[in-house]
């Protein structure tokens, strides 16, 4: 639930098409080129492939750097046992660095308790953002048709009241 979905990728980048298309249709009576829609429809799955690319290489990153400061922790912690175990010159220097050692994996643990908090309120944020944008995406669509027909109709009447024929509806 941390990143989006494969089809709620693909519902945004069918909904930026949607927009660059009624864009396009808005601005010429022909709407948009087909040779222009397939560009614009390669960047924006291009960069959906992308993002998606760089949260995977930023995870791994985030792997890595764990599992290598748990094994140093570890691996610290190991050492001065050892060294405690087999001398007593050496206890304190010893205790001091094994609590560094359990502090630095404490922190670790804190890190990633608090980067999955982060990144669920994350997801949370985008998934009603995202319900906040296809809400508002309807809201306009209806809006645009009640603007077309409220258009006919005040075109129709225009052409009534100044004795033309009247235009046939869909025209």
């Amino acid at each position: 639930m941390f990143d989006p979905t494969p089809e709620e990728r693909a519902d945004f980048v069918v909904r930026l098409l949607e927009d660059q298309i009624r864009d396009a249709k808005q601005a010429s009576l022909r709407g948009m080129p087909f040779r222009q829609w397939q560009q614009v429809a390669r960047v924006e799955i291009a960069r959906a492939i992308a993002d998606a690319e760089r949260r995977v290489r930023v995870g791994e990153k985030l792997r890595v750097y764990l599992i290598v400061t748990f094994a140093c922790a570890l691996t610290t912690i190991g050492f001065w046992g050892v060294v405690v175990s087999r001398s007593d010159t050496f206890n304190t220097v010893a205790a001091v660095v094994i609590g560094l050692a359990g502090l630095a994996l404490t922190g670790l643990a804190l890190g990633l308790l608090t980067n999955a908090y982060v990144k669920r309120w994350e997801a949370i944020n985008r998934h009603r953002d995202w319900r906040r944008i296809l809400d508002l995406s309807r809201r306009l669509h209806i809006l645009r048709l009640k603007l077309e027909q409220e258009q006919e109709d005040l075109e129709r009447e225009l052409d009534r009241a100044q004795g033309g024929r009247p235009r046939p509806p869909g025209d």
